[in-house]
Order: C-alpha cells, then structure tokens, then sequence
C-alpha cells in the first residue's frame, strides 16, 4: 500500500525502520544458510529470537534491535533541541543511554558506538572518539536528519549529518555513507518518487559526506551503487543474489551495506514487507539493513498494515504519531 501525504511518509520512515530491524532480529548475524535451514519457507512474518541467537537473546516477535533504539535516540535529540543537533546534544543523549543500558549495551550497540563512547567516558575529546568508526552505525540512525533537513541545500545537509556522526563515527566512508542515506530519506518524504533520481541525488550527497571526518582509504560509495544497479539491470536475481551473499557479503561494513540496501530496494518493489523479507534472508547483519531499506521505501510511500504497526508500537513501547508530528514541526 502506497501513502503519499508527507505525515504517513514520515510515520512510514520510522515504522518502516522498526519493522524491517524487527523483520530481521531472529536472523541477525546467522548465515545465509543458516537461515534457510531455520526456516525453510522462508521469512513470512515476525518471529522471536531463535535459539541460535548470536546473542542468546529472548526476544519476543516484533522486538526491535539496535537501529531503531539509536533512531529514536536522534529523534529525542531533535525534539529536546528544537530540531537542531550537535555532537555534543546528540553524545549526551548517547552516553545517557549506555550507563543506563551498561549490562545490555554491548548487544545493542555496534562495535564503533561502543568504542567511542568508552573512550569518551574515560576523557577522550568528542572529535577525537571517532576516528576510526567506520561501520554502518552511521547510517542505521540517520534518517530523522533526513526527515528534517532538505537536500537540496547539500552542504548544510552533510553538515549535520556529520554532527550526528562527529562523535561515534568521524570518518570519511561513515559521513558519506550517512548522508548517502539521509539524502535517500529526504528526497522521499519530500514527495520524491523516483529512485533513479533518488539515488542520483543520494550519491551526490555522499560525495559530499567523503570530504568530510577522517579521511580512510575506503572504495566509492557513489561508484558501489551504480555496480550494483549495473548488476541488477544485467543478470538474474538469482546471480545477484549469489553475488551479494558470497562475493561482496551483507556484514556491517559501510559499502557491503550500501549494495545490499540497493538490491532490496530494487526488488522490494516499495512494499514494506518484501523489502524487509529480502534484508532479513539474506544473513549478516539482517536487522540494520533492513532497518534501512524499508525506512527508505518507507520515504517513498510504502506503508505497514495497522496490524503490524499497533504489534510493533505495543511492543516496543513506540508512539509513531508522536514521534512524526514531533519530527514535521522542524521540517526544511
């Protein structure tokens, strides 16, 4: 189902980054066989924690992970400073979290928002903390900045995407790959349909974000995504999918995320669940890139059923009007 008024594309961003995140919690870290051996028909709704949990967690279905946890800590962010954020307003907000969370942090958390912010509890400056995270936490909580913030002025835009990214992940694949995002985000609540454009306009923005943080000798981020619409357009799904999996991996690295969120755009069709179905199949790190994706096509109009939704907000303790109408009061 398709909804084209800027507060369901809005709502849809968020509910759309819960439900693929919760689509893939029970697959999270597991191989691609794996899963096929724990479900052999496939990913066909919510489920809980299996017992071959990475991390031995119990969760019941529709519990969100990680992604959703750190979105909505920007929205809050956003809402308690009016819309504007900075390094220093968005860690506080973090660092609350962690110490409240400290026994369970480690599983909700990547590996680059752990680091930085131990090394920022025990002293070190903000700008400092992040030089070396270079994993997709970055883009996993970037899309309220999307929500908010317009494109088309694209220095302001990467602007604050690198606040947001200053203290956890201050490097030049992790500003680019967040602002690749944000900008697929904004191009679509903004009315955007179509994603050859958006995607256009998203690698313009990551080129943007590569001169930015600390500069790491990482591949194109603009060219990652044209090779993997290249490969779309010229082989079956079966050989990409084979590709993606055991040539160019689905893990937490920022450019294997970046191919996989292609594909699952691309053959999500903008249906939520489709899209969320491919992410959470495909193993690795599931929940994130389904987290992604499905708040993008969440951007560009694909709507959960009202089922799933009051499921995902009873919960995960979520109030999604709350949190949109929050979010449309600082739109650009």
């Amino acid at each position: 189902m398709k909804d084209n008024s800027i507060f369901n594309r809005v709502k849809n961003v968020l509910v759309g980054c819960c439900y693929g995140d919760a689509l893939g919690m029970p697959t999270e870290m597991l191989s691609h066989q794996k899963i096929k051996e724990l479900f052999p028909f496939g990913i066909n709704g919510f489920y809980p924690s299996t017992k071959e949990d990475f991390f031995n967690r119990k969760l019941p279905k529709g519990s969100m992970t990680d992604d959703t946890i750190h979105t909505i800590l920007l929205v809050e962010t956003l809402i308690e400073n009016e819309g504007n954020v900075t390094a220093e307003s968005y860690i506080k907000y973090l660092q609350k979290w962690y110490i409240e969370n400290i026994d369970v942090a480690e599983s909700l958390a990547g590996p680059s928002t752990i680091k930085a912010l131990q090394l920022i509890l025990n002293g070190c400056p903000i700008e400092k903390a992040g030089l070396l995270g270079r994993t997709n936490g970055a883009l996993m909580k970037i899309s309220p900045i999307g929500v908010i913030e317009n494109y088309k002025n694209l220095t302001a835009f990467v602007d604050k995407v690198e606040q947001v990214c200053l203290a956890t992940h201050n490097t030049s694949i992790a500003i680019s790959g967040a602002s690749c995002i944000a900008a697929c985000i904004s191009y679509g609540v903004r009315g955007g349909n179509n994603i050859d454009e958006m995607w256009n306009i998203a690698c313009k923005a990551a080129n943007e974000g590569l001169k930015r943080g600390n500069q790491m000798p990482f591949a194109s981020i603009e060219r990652r995504v044209k090779h993997f619409k290249n490969l779309i357009n010229t082989k079956s799904y079966s050989e990409v999918l084979d590709l993606l999996v055991n040539v160019y991996g689905t893990t937490e690295q920022i450019l294997d995320t970046i191919g996989a969120i292609v594909c699952a755009i691309e053959y999500g069709k903008l249906d939520i669940f489709k899209t969320s179905k491919f992410c959470a199949e495909l193993g690795a790190d599931t929940d994130t890139i389904g987290a992604i994706s499905t708040a993008i096509v969440g951007s560009l109009g694909a709507s959960a059923s009202e089922d799933d939704i009051r499921l995902l907000s009873k919960v995960n303790n979520i109030d999604f009007d709350y949190y949109t109408l929050q979010l449309m009061k600082y739109m650009k």
